[in-house]
């Protein structure tokens, strides 16, 4: 008979690692916190919320998530009082999340006309990780630089874009902090023009100056 602290859906932390013949130890779950997927009147199966090197609980968590505890192993994690706040600021919707200071926002283009409502709903989507209806998918291809001011990046050379990221020739993976979703987005990131990419809303600073024009590779 399973143990009624523990049910299906909990978000639970590791407070002990017990080593035995039972339960494998594992270090890395310690402190850490997941969601029970799984239980019965032996073990719990939880997918914790980082890499712990562990495996799928049978199919029932994330590969690499999952671990089998033992119930003195956890504890349910009461949820916090939570107050999410939705406002408008010039085009922008945003989404935030004053008990964590968490935010996400919406951009409405030039080309749409602003509406407060679909805008809160992406927002909010973004902001609590789920996928919008409205959110554009990445884009994916492939380019070739034909002028660069960057000593990361060769001109001459192809470049592959994977789910709106690609690898320059340290082998860093950009873009870290905005969705490419197509390659006029990737023009903007890459060329260097502060008011280009102010004025798209691709803002950031890992190519500023970099001034880099690219071609992209159409099969």
């Amino acid at each position: 008979m399973s143990d009624r602290r523990f049910k299906v859906g909990d978000k639970v932390v590791c407070v002990s690692n017990i080593d035995s013949i039972f339960f494998k130890s594992n270090t890395d779950i310690l402190g850490k916190t997941g969601i029970v997927k799984g239980l019965d009147g032996f073990a719990i199966q939880v997918e914790f919320d980082e890499f712990i090197d562990g495996h799928t609980c049978s199919g029932l968590a994330k590969d690499g998530h999952g671990w089998n505890c033992s119930y003195d192993m956890l504890k349910v994690v009461k949820p916090k009082n939570q107050c999410i706040v939705i406002y408008r600021k010039e085009n922008q919707v945003i989404a935030l999340d004053k008990s964590t200071g968490k935010k996400a926002v919406a951009k409405c283009s030039q080309q749409d006309e602003f509406d407060f409502e679909a805008g809160a709903k992406i927002a909010f989507d973004r902001l609590v990780g789920r996928p919008s209806a409205k959110t554009k998918p990445a884009y994916n291809g492939r380019f070739v630089v034909v002028n660069t001011k960057s000593t990361y990046l060769t001109v001459g050379k192809i470049y592959e874009v994977v789910d709106g990221c690609f690898n320059d020739d340290e082998g860093c993976n950009y873009p870290l902090d905005i969705q490419i979703t197509s390659f006029e987005d990737l023009k903007e990131y890459l060329s260097g023009d502060e008011e280009r990419r102010i004025k798209s809303g691709l803002v950031f600073p890992h190519y500023s100056g970099a001034h880099t024009e690219i071609i992209e590779v159409v099969e």
